[in-house]
C-alpha cells in the first residue's frame, strides 16, 4: 500500500513537471524584436544572442521607488542609458517583483534563445516557496538588493576604503526578508519602499543606508 501511495504520488510530480514545462516556452525573437516595453508580461531568461536595452527616466515623482530597470549601473536615476545584455541575464524581473510598467525598452540586437516565464507561473512559484529569507521573491529581491548596495556602500563612511571584493563577501551575508515576519532590524540598506525609524522619523528615500536610531 505504502508503495503504491508512492508510485502515485511520483507519478502526479512527473505530471505537474510535464504541465508546468510546457508553460515555461522557448522563445526565439529576431532582429529588431520587441521584447520589454510596457506592461510586465513575465520574465525571460537570455540563452543566446544580444540584446540592446534603451533606459528612459520615468516622468513623474519616483522618490519612493527605483525605476523598473534592473540593469542600472550608477544611481543617476534621471539619465537615460543604453546597455547590452549579454546570454545568462534575466529580462524583466523588476517588472515581476513590482507589477510597474517597464522604464526600459529592449530590442534584439541579434537572432536570440530565451526562455519566456509567463506572470502567472512567476506568481504561482512564489506562492510554492514563500519562506521569508530563503523564498523565491525573497531571493530575486536579494539580487536586486546586492547589485544597489555595490553602488551606495562606497559612499559610506563605514565603507571607505572596502574594495569590491571585500563589499562582495560582505554582502553575501545579506538577505532581503519578508516585512510581515521581521519587525525589527539593526542595520539596513532600503532598496525600495517608505519605512519609518523607532523615534518617528519618516525614511522615504529609494536606495539609502539605513542605521539603527
Amino acid at each position: 500500500m505504502e508503495y503504491r501511495l508512492l508510485l502515485n504520488a511520483i507519478q502526479e510530480k512527473i505530471q505537474l513537471c510535464r504541465h508546468k514545462g510546457s508553460l515555461v516556452a522557448p522563445s526565439t525573437p529576431e532582429n529588431d524584436d520587441l521584447l520589454v516595453g510596457d506592461e510586465p508580461k513575465g520574465i525571460y531568461v537570455l540563452v543566446s544572442g544580444l540584446l540592446e536595452a534603451t533606459y528612459e527616466p520615468p516622468d513623474g515623482d519616483m522618490d519612493e521607488a527605483i525605476p523598473n530597470y534592473e540593469f542600472l549601473t550608477d544611481l543617476k536615476f534621471g539619465d537615460p542609458s543604453q546597455d547590452f545584455i549579454v546570454s545568462g541575464n534575466a529580462v524583466g524581473v523588476l517588472g515581476a517583483l513590482t507589477n510597474r510598467p517597464y522604464s526600459y525598452t529592449v530590442r534584439c540586437d541579434s537572432a536570440v534563445q530565451a526562455y519566456f516565464i509567463t506572470m502567472p507561473i512567476i506568481k504561482e512559484a512564489f506562492n510554492l516557496a514563500p519562506h521569508p529569507i530563503h523564498g523565491l521573491e525573497a531571493a530575486m529581491w536579494r539580487e536586486i538588493g546586492i547589485k544597489f548596495s555595490m553602488m551606495i556602500l562606497p559612499s559610506v563612511p563605514a565603507y571607505h576604503g572596502w574594495s569590491v571584493e571585500k563589499l562582495s563577501m560582505r554582502l553575501e551575508h545579506s538577505f532581503v526578508p519578508c516585512l510581515k515576519a521581521f519587525k525589527v532590524t539593526e542595520a539596513i540598506i532600503t532598496v525600495e519602499m517608505m519605512v519609518m525609524s523607532v523615534t518617528g522619523k519618516r525614511l522615504k528615500k529609494r536606495c539609502m543606508n539605513c542605521k539603527r536610531e
